[in-house]
């Protein structure tokens, strides 16, 4: 490779190395963000299957509108909400700020109210849908109900709805809030949606509570008294020694008291101090049960009676006799020859 080719190839080599690390285009790390939005209208819903028509011209271009007509919801709007947090996280500040569309008739009627309530399940943005096809919501698992400043800004406390998002034991997913009409007046009000909507958030990582069951506490005679506890974050133990109690040296005012073999209390005498039992640790022949005593007398006296019975050494072993008929007495009888014949 010529020298010229070299310093970009070794660009390009950095460059693809850097790449993975770099962050990706749309990624955002933010604790919450909204990512999409949508309206839905009761003026929709007779032309349900058909093309949309085009929006009322009371709500301008690119809003989301919510209100209320003839005491029944008119138009309810709704925003994706996306939320960087595990479940068991702490929330400690959850306020969402939307702003008022500007435009002729974007608002209508006095009185205004807006209740947000947590968005069931995943839903698809949609401009002036029919109101049949809008998002379920559970307003009863929590719900934030929407205060209007004098700048034309609403203001939306959602920690209730984060706390059932991050509920560890809860089924309910962040999918996003459904903005309704609150109350019976008429009204209509219409917003900038997620173009200008802004989160004040703060919430912590998870707390992992100590079982109040792991702490055991144990006392043992002698004065020796600790407690200990654990738990699946932190564990803690604490050991306290305390000397034994004094024991009271018996005097005329109070005597020593013994108890008896039978169990009944006898004082000792007046001046005379109980005496410990002297210890037979070392007294091998006194620790011996009295049957082995029977026994190694029984084993010596097995023994002198062998001895008795078989003498100094033994008795001789029996003589072997042989039968001697006529012939053999005859022989016997005959004297012996002398060699020499006559």
């Amino acid at each position: 490779m010529s020298r010229s080719l070299r310093v970009p190839v070794l660009c390009a080599l950095a460059l693809l190395c850097l790449l993975p690390v770099a962050p990706t285009l749309g990624q955002s790390s933010e604790p919450v963000t909204a990512d999409k939005e949508g309206w839905w209208s009761a003026a929709a819903d007779a032309t349900a299957g058909t093309p949309l028509p085009p929006p009322p011209s009371t709500v301008p271009a690119g809003a989301i509108a919510v209100g209320a007509a003839g005491g029944q919801p008119d138009k309810v709007a709704a925003l994706g909400v996306v939320l960087n947090a595990e479940r068991g996280s702490v929330v400690e500040r959850f306020v969402l700020t939307l702003k008022e569309a500007e435009g002729a008739g974007a608002q209508q009627g006095e009185g205004a109210a807006i209740v947000a309530c947590p968005v069931t399940a995943f839903f698809a943005p949609e401009e002036n849908g029919a109101l049949a096809d809008a998002p379920e919501a559970d307003c009863e698992a929590a719900q934030a109900e929407g205060t209007r400043a004098d700048d034309g800004t609403w203001t939306f406390d959602l920690a209730p709805i984060a706390d059932a998002w991050l509920d560890p034991f809860g089924t309910l997913n962040p999918n996003g809030i459904r903005l309704n009409p609150g109350g019976d007046t008429p009204f209509q009000v219409s917003l900038t949606g997620m173009e200008d909507a802004t989160f004040d958030v703060a919430i912590s990582p998870p707390q992992e509570e100590t079982d109040p069951f792991d702490s055991v506490t144990t006392t043992v005679a002698g004065g020796f008294s600790g407690s200990t506890s654990s738990g699946t974050s932190s564990g803690s133990g604490s050991i306290t020694v305390s000397p034994p109690p004094e024991v009271a040296v018996g005097d005329d005012e109070s005597p020593v008291t013994t108890v008896a073999a039978g169990g009944d209390e006898q004082a000792a005498p007046d001046g005379e101090a109980e005496q410990p039992a002297p210890s037979r640790a070392g007294d091998v022949s006194g620790n011996l049960p009295f049957g082995v005593w029977l026994l190694l007398l029984g084993m010596a006296a097995v023994a002198l009676l062998a001895m008795w019975h078989l003498g100094p050494a033994g008795r001789e072993p029996h003589a072997k006799i042989q039968r001697s008929g006529g012939v053999s007495r005859a022989l016997a009888a005959r004297p012996p020859s002398t060699g020499a014949s006559s």
